[in-house]
């Protein structure tokens, strides 16, 4: 197993000297999966977004997971597209996304097969209101073949829209549940600080397929009402409708809400992550770093050091 991972990095370029992540082959595949397999309860992954600020590729991108001791993830649609040769002009994209081989993403399921990392979740930039029902379909069916439970879009409420664009809207999200449900995959409707305990009724309510992919730094970062109590009964009484869960620490509003490293915030992540673990609820963690990186580190040390700080607070 060492070997054929040792063969796939150095085949997807990552090994060589000078690199940023030299010592990428040095970690055994056993103690790699050691590292997240603390408990069968909870998972712990990425939002590969988490890794904007280095240089890369598809290949990179699985590189820098496997050195963060990450092997699940929530997948951004940019390197996919950029691996698979999507034109740079936007005249040409909506053509591309509408016909583009699903074959293309069975070779990269199996890519990331090879390499030991799962996608649950999928975030494709061509599931929004103004794309046509093809590429729609198209990136949800995409997204079932690379074995992920749901797609995470961001929610929009009628404060955004005029009034008279509401019905447009609810037909948008309507449609979203109807083809998540042909492909059985999730639609998770991701929140920033308009987050609320009501934000996701109405589109809960028009499909089973229609979920929430609740970013409890975001809900934290609003005030308002939304407090630790709060939002673990938020996450109580709506576990069977997370799809995944954006962990980050914002402070409050009263504090600024700024991003802060892991433990330095206000959200409660550790209680987060216990909750999610004691009650055994399937529900995947995105560690998602949007926080200042410090010198003299960069983001796939800051996301090692937000994985363990998350790991402890699972009980063994």
């Amino acid at each position: 197993m060492e070997s054929n991972r040792r063969d796939f990095l150095i085949k997807a370029g990552l090994v060589s000297t000078g690199s940023l992540i030299p010592n990428l082959v040095m970690s055994s595949e056993k103690s790699n999966r050691s590292i997240l397999n603390l408990s069968n309860k909870i998972k712990l992954g990425v939002i590969t977004y988490s890794y904007r600020s280095l240089p890369g590729n598809l290949y990179s991108t699985i590189g820098y997971c496997l050195e963060s001791g990450i092997n699940s993830i929530e997948l951004m649609s940019n390197p996919v597209e950029k691996f698979l040769g999507i034109p740079k002009t936007r005249k040409l994209q909506r053509s591309w996304r509408e016909n583009i081989s699903l074959d293309n993403f069975k070779k990269l399921r199996k890519l990331f097969d090879e390499a030991g990392i799962s996608i649950y979740a999928y975030k494709p930039h061509s599931i929004g209101i103004n794309n046509t029902n093809k590429e729609i379909e198209k990136s949800i069916h995409a997204a079932s073949i690379l074995g992920a439970k749901s797609v995470t879009v961001e929610i929009l409420d009628g404060i955004i829209y005029k009034i008279q664009d509401k019905k447009k809207y609810n037909e948008y999200t309507q449609k979203l549940g109807d083809i998540g449900e042909k492909y059985n995959v999730y639609i998770g409707y991701h929140n920033h600080t308009q987050g609320t305990d009501t934000l996701w009724e109405n589109v809960l309510s028009q499909s089973a397929y229609n979920s929430i992919n609740l970013d409890i730094g975001h809900y934290i970062a609003r005030g308002r009402g939304n407090t630790d109590k709060t939002l673990l009964k938020f996450i109580k009484n709506n576990h069977a409708r997370i799809t995944s869960m954006h962990i980050k620490d914002r402070q409050n509003d009263i504090n600024g809400g700024h991003n802060k490293p892991f433990g330095k915030g206000d959200t409660p992540i550790l209680e987060v992550v216990e909750l999610i673990d004691k009650k055994e609820y399937d529900i995947p963690l995105s560690i998602e770093l949007e926080y200042s990186i410090p010198k003299r580190s960069n983001a796939v040390k800051e996301v090692k050091k937000c994985l363990d700080y998350c790991k402890s607070a699972i009980k063994t």
